[in-house]
């Protein structure tokens, strides 16, 4: 399914945590791989570009059985380009 509007399409990383739990900071930095980005967006983040965004934001999806997210890009604080 394509991204509409200023949205994009992503697989978070999911990081390995310690089994020692930080309660102080649970609010966690979250990254993705972006799979998608919608037609109409102006801005410069591409497939395959890694993004940094707001914990808890998004829309979950599954597709095929791995779980994506619907990002919008003003929840999206930082981006690498894919070298």
């Amino acid at each position: 399914m394509k991204p509409l509007g200023n949205r994009i399409l992503v697989l978070p990383i999911v990081e390995k945590k310690s089994s020692i739990i930080d309660i102080e900071n649970t609010e966690t930095p979250q990254f993705a791989k972006v799979v998608d980005v919608s037609e109409s967006l102006t801005c410069p983040i591409l497939v395959g570009d890694t993004v940094f965004f707001r914990p808890y934001m998004g829309v979950e999806i599954a597709i095929n059985g791995v779980m994506h997210l619907y990002l919008d890009i003003s929840d999206v604080v930082a981006y690498q380009s894919q070298p």
